[in-house]
């Protein structure tokens, strides 16, 4: 039996290209030479996809036993989809804040951004931090208030804040720097369209959260491997996808695949380049996809994102409300010659290794994390196995093809001989096994 670990990583190029810090564009005026705008987009779901109202009327606690010390455990049953109430009705919603962050990962790793969230470090493991991290994330004072180097392109364009304790800048120019700066981009709720259509509530097979501590897969060496994403799969039952209720797992009702979402993103004073990542990360290439909410790693949250109207805004939207230069419409046959050309500002492409990564199409017809047996090694897979699949390299299920790398191939274990002497008879039950031994010693 063959199979793919879930998830895979984007390798870091060494070096986060920084711009100086007095080259930050802010927010006062609109700059020449940028572009300022609203961009229309829809994303369609190809999977079942969840992301959870978290009102507390909208989650029960189920109480499922004691733990060996006599604590409750608890099963969480989110019950609803994210939504907002709108005429007392409910309108289903992925929050703004979810897409922003789902596009800014993958821009950070379009562009080799900084790590502005990992810092290197986690619980008792320290990673070192090669020059592909590069002072782990965008500051603008430094430790002992002087200015840091600048900030990278994901930083400009989505934002950031002060990411260390940092003593009182000495009155000089310094004094007028700020701690954060908000970003150019402001991302709307996505507003479902179509008519909801949502599985029954069920119990996902366990999940955790991400464990960088397992070196095996996440580190070569002391060295981190890179930026995590998940596979896409196909579009599993229920069945598939179903656990026992756990304290470890979530109750969920997800929504059915081909569900229509709407969101606009409003932009301001990004630069060719920055405004040639975001149509790129926004809309990926020709069978690439991106995932967003739970249930990631069994295969929830598959979503491909089209930009269907742009609107680009000039200073003159400021100076005159009739100025038909204000505003420029793209849409219909215009829309797609704009968006290539927007694209064509971001020169460098998209990694080789996130585009294997983000394939809808990815080869594996098993997706799984490997199984943990603490009671036999030899059967352990977190043993078994001491790699990931390599992203890019081709994938089969038939050892025998001599096509490709075989991921995860599950070998015959043949069982060790014992040298213990068998039971001259059946042992039914423990008591026997102690009556058995007794006997014998006497």
């Amino acid at each position: 039996m063959s199979f793919a670990n879930p998830y895979n990583f984007v390798k870091i190029d060494n070096g986060v290209e920084r711009s100086n810090i007095h080259n930050t564009v802010f927010h006062n005026k609109i700059q020449e030479n940028t572009y300022t705008g609203v961009l229309k987009c829809t994303l369609k779901t190809l999977t079942k996809i969840f992301t959870p109202s978290t009102l507390p009327e909208d989650i029960e606690e189920k109480n499922i036993g004691k733990d060996k010390n006599g604590r409750p455990r608890i099963h969480y049953m989110f019950k609803s989809f994210y939504y907002l109430k709108k005429d007392k009705q409910k309108q289903y919603a992925i929050p703004g804040s979810s897409l922003k962050g789902v596009i800014r990962s993958v821009a950070e790793a379009i562009s080799n951004s900084c790590m502005h969230v990992f810092d290197g470090k986690y619980k008792n493991i320290s990673y070192k931090n090669s020059d592909a991290l590069h002072k782990d994330s965008c500051i603008f004072i430094g430790e002992h208030g002087n200015l840091a180097e600048g900030v990278c392109i994901c930083c400009s364009m989505f934002g950031m804040a002060n990411a260390k304790d940092t003593k009182k800048a000495p009155e000089s120019e310094n004094k007028l720097l700020p701690n954060a700066f908000k970003g150019k981009m402001s991302f709307s709720d996505a507003l479902l369209q179509s008519t909801p259509s949502f599985e029954t509530i069920f119990s996902l097979k366990e999940l955790s959260s991400p464990k960088p501590y397992h070196k095996t897969f996440y580190a070569d060496r002391q060295t981190i491997k890179g930026r995590k994403f998940y596979y896409h799969h196909s579009d599993h039952d229920v069945k598939d996808l179903k656990g026992e209720e756990t304290h470890r797992n979530r109750s969920v009702i997800p929504l059915k695949k081909d569900a229509l979402f709407e969101f606009t993103i409003s932009y301001e004073n990004l630069t060719e380049e920055e405004y040639g990542l975001l149509l790129t990360t926004l809309e990926l290439e020709s069978g690439l996809a991106h995932k967003i909410g739970m249930g990631k790693p069994l295969g929830l949250g598959s979503c491909e994102i089209v930009v269907t109207e742009i609107r680009e805004f000039s200073k003159n939207r400021y100076l005159s409300i009739s100025n038909a230069s204000a505003c420029k419409l793209f849409s219909n046959d215009a829309l797609k010659e704009r968006k290539e050309t927007i694209k064509g500002l971001w020169e460098n492409g998209i990694p080789n290794d996130l585009k294997c990564i983000l394939r809808l199409n990815n080869g594996f017809t098993v997706i799984r994390y490997p199984k943990k047996d603490t009671r036999d090694q030899s059967n352990d897979e977190f043993t078994i196995y001491k790699n990931l699949h390599p992203p890019c390299s081709s994938f089969s299920d038939d050892e025998k093809t001599g096509e490709g790398i075989v991921a995860f191939h599950t070998p015959q274990i043949k069982p060790e001989k014992s040298h213990r002497k068998k039971p001259s008879h059946a042992v039914g039950s423990l008591a026997d096994v102690f009556k058995e031994a007794i006997k014998n010693k006497k």
